[in-house]
C-alpha cells in the first residue's frame, strides 16, 4: 500500500482484491468513505484494536470499585451506535485505541479478566485471534491440517 493513502485501504470504492493495489494504489479509493462506519476518518488517530490493561480511572456513572480491574476491551464497540445490530465502531479506527499509555473505552465494553495470561496473550484475543480464527473457518481448516 502506498504511504500517501494509508486510510484508503478500507474504502468502499475498492471492489477488487487488495493485493492488486499494493504497488500502484487504487484509483477507485475514496478518502470520504475509508472507514468501517462510512464516516471519514478523523486524524490524528491512535490505532490499536487489541487492548487489555488495568482501569485507572472511571467516568460518570461508573462504579469506582472498577478501578484496579484487569480488563479486555471489546474491539467492535456497539455503544457508539446505540447497539444497532449491523453497525459498530472499531477501537483504534473510529475512536482512539490501545496503542497509547492510557486509553478510554466504554465501561460496558470492558470486561474483567482474571487469568495468568500475559498482556500480549490476552490482548490478542479481541482482534488478532478472532481474525485468524475466521480465516481458518473460511478455508475449512481441520485439526492436523498444515500448509
Amino acid at each position: 500500500m502506498q504511504p500517501a493513502m494509508p486510510h484508503c485501504w478500507y474504502s468502499k470504492g475498492v471492489k477488487t482484491g487488495t493485493d492488486t493495489g499494493a504497488i500502484d494504489g487504487f484509483g477507485s479509493a475514496q478518502d470520504d468513505d475509508a472507514n468501517w462506519s462510512g464516516i471519514p476518518l478523523a486524524f490524528p488517530r491512535i490505532q490499536g484494536a487489541d487492548c487489555c490493561g488495568y482501569i485507572v480511572a472511571v467516568g460518570d456513572g461508573v462504579s469506582p470499585d472498577r478501578i484496579g480491574e484487569r480488563v479486555l476491551v471489546r474491539n467492535m464497540l456497539r455503544s457508539y451506535v446505540d447497539y444497532r445490530p449491523y453497525e459498530c465502531w472499531t477501537f483504534g479506527s473510529e475512536c482512539d485505541g490501545g496503542f497509547a499509555q492510557y486509553a478510554k473505552a466504554p465501561a460496558r465494553e470492558t470486561y474483567k479478566v482474571e487469568c495468568d495470561w500475559t498482556d500480549i496473550e490476552l490482548a490478542s484475543i479481541s482482534c488478532a485471534y478472532s481474525t485468524a480464527e475466521n480465516m481458518l473457518h473460511r478455508v475449512n481448516a481441520r485439526a492436523g491440517d498444515s500448509w
